[in-house]
């Protein structure tokens, strides 16, 4: 088609009536640049000559007279040559958006085009409402079910506030190991034990059902030193071990950790032909291996607490605690009023998904400096708090923490051969970038260079400074702490309370010079 023709088509009225029928600008723009038309004038213009014709053709229509009372009649058409025009040449674009924005009259959908390109600004600022929008109405839904959740009396849990609701090892294995206890203090026998066997293990597996009048359940179960050799490995501790001494059942529980290297494999390894193996997360994880059945708090353990509770009915010490515990694992897997406010938020966000997007593209961007920037703080208050810093190397865990020496500690004697260039630390950290994980005080002194025996008697009583110790093959001694600990949302807020979040740093700093003094004091010459 030549290029007469396709102006005398694109500015006709039954071009307009295709494209008119958009409902939005996105639209608008997707249909006009699909029309076949505007796709040959793209072709067309190829040739210099031919460029030069269809802008001056658009300067012509845009200064043609028109009747003020009505919407101009090459509205359409002046939007489709400005959306080729500035493709072709932008330059030339903001020229001729510049002309239909301020001199051209009754246009409505040239004229959004002209702005958009005149001032990509006035996107970005659109864009910006909609956060603002979705963070204000984000706000009020939390503070909505806060509300709600006060007056049905949710927030109290004593769980929280001895700070272990979301601890593994210390709440959930613990708790859940002393309900399926037939001698444990809840004083019901095999009660709990019975529901655990018929609602959660006996749908996976039926013959695999440990006979209740002899069973025994332990915590921390060990089974042998670990051996890590592929789908061959073996050894280490079983979360909780329910056995009748023929049957057996281990129970792996992850709250927030992943597995350790080939951990439910060790454990599937483990009389392998009478254990079934169940792999507990919040919400059913697979594990590593098909060795393993996944089960979840959110459905296996929670309706089982439910009917240990029923059973409570006329104990309600023991029923009142339970209850607590299933509140706990609610607020875990997102329960209670949580669930409910979750469900608001994800409408809220589905119908702004593009200010929902933004958002989340810059939430770890914005933490991750966040937490580089207190880091650094609480490196700073170390250095202000030590009397001989030039002794000190004080670094940076990739912004995930710190790691401390002397440079003046002797180490040869405590070294293992050919092992010079290591050195024993101090360490401030979290197991994830970001602060996504428990924060934890350590000792670092990897067992293939350093001699464990050695260090152990070297720093003796420093078990007192990181209590409870615990140990593995790169921490000889190491502790966790909730100070600092950003998984929880109340924790997380004083990173951005710059009053709380120095006097944090401040806390942290001496925690840690507690360890540096102890520290010299062993290892100085």
């Amino acid at each position: 088609m030549s290029l007469q023709n396709l102006f005398k088509e694109i500015e006709s009225f039954e071009f307009g009536a295709r494209v008119g029928v958009a409902s939005g600008f996105r639209t608008f723009g997707s249909i006009v640049c699909n029309q076949s038309e505007v796709k040959q004038l793209r072709d067309c213009i190829e040739d210099g000559s031919a460029y030069r014709k269809l802008w001056e053709r658009a300067v012509e229509i845009c200064n043609r007279p028109i009747d003020q009372n009505y919407e101009n009649p090459w509205d359409i058409s002046i939007a489709a040559y400005l959306t080729v025009i500035q493709d072709y040449n932008p330059d030339e674009g903001q020229i001729l958006a510049q002309i239909i924005a301020e001199d051209t009259p009754n246009l409505f959908w040239a004229r959004k085009v002209a702005l958009v390109i005149l001032s990509p600004e006035i996107q970005k600022q659109s864009d910006i409402e909609q956060i603002k929008q979705l963070l204000q109405s984000t706000g009020s839904i939390i503070e909505k079910h806060e509300k709600i959740a006060r007056l049905k009396g949710e927030n109290f849990n004593v769980f929280r506030l001895l700070g272990v609701e979301d601890k593994e090892v210390k709440l959930h294995s613990r708790f859940i190991a002393e309900l399926l206890n037939p001698k444990g203090s809840h004083d019901q026998k095999t009660e709990f034990l019975k529901m655990f066997l018929e609602q959660v293990v006996k749908p996976l597996t039926p013959d695999s059902l440990p006979e209740e009048s002899k069973t025994k359940v332990d915590q921390e179960y060990y089974i042998s030193p670990k051996d890590i050799d592929g789908e061959n490995s073996t050894g280490g501790r079983i979360d909780i071990f329910i056995t009748d001494g023929t049957r057996h059942i281990s129970i792996e529980n992850k709250i927030g950790e992943g597995e350790g290297e080939y951990q439910v494999t060790r454990y599937c390894n483990y009389k392998r032909d009478s254990n079934l193996v169940l792999y507990l997360t919040p919400c059913g994880t697979e594990p590593s291996t098909v060795k393993a059945y996944p089960i979840s708090y959110r459905k296996h353990i929670l309706r089982w607490l439910e009917s240990c509770h029923k059973h409570c009915t006329d104990l309600p010490g023991l029923g009142g605690t339970i209850k607590q515990y299933i509140d706990t694992i609610k607020k875990l897997t997102g329960g209670l009023t949580m669930q409910k406010m979750n469900e608001n938020l994800e409408k809220l966000m589905s119908k702004k998904i593009e200010a929902a997007h933004a958002i989340y593209s810059n939430y770890e961007s914005l933490l991750e400096k966040t937490v580089e920037k207190f880091v650094q703080e609480v490196k700073e208050e170390i250095e202000q708090g030590t009397i001989s810093p030039n002794n000190w190397k004080i670094n940076s865990n990739d912004g995930n923490g710190l790691r401390i020496r002397n440079t003046q500690w002797v180490e040869e004697d405590l070294r293992k051969p050919q092992n010079k260039d290591h050195h024993i630390e101090i360490g401030w950290e979290w197991h994830k970038k970001n602060a996504k994980s428990e924060p934890f005080y350590s000792i670092v002194a990897h067992k293939k260079h350093f001699d464990r025996d050695k260090i152990k008697e070297k720093l003796d009583g420093i078990e007192k400074l990181l209590e409870p110790h615990l140990k593995n093959g790169l921490w000889p001694f190491w502790t966790s702490t909730e100070e600092a600990d950003f998984q929880d949302p109340n924790q997380l807020k004083t990173l951005w309370n710059k009053k709380e979040r120095i006097q944090l740093a401040q806390d942290i700093a001496r925690k840690l010079i507690e360890l540096m003094d102890f520290c010299d004091d062993k290892l100085l010459q």
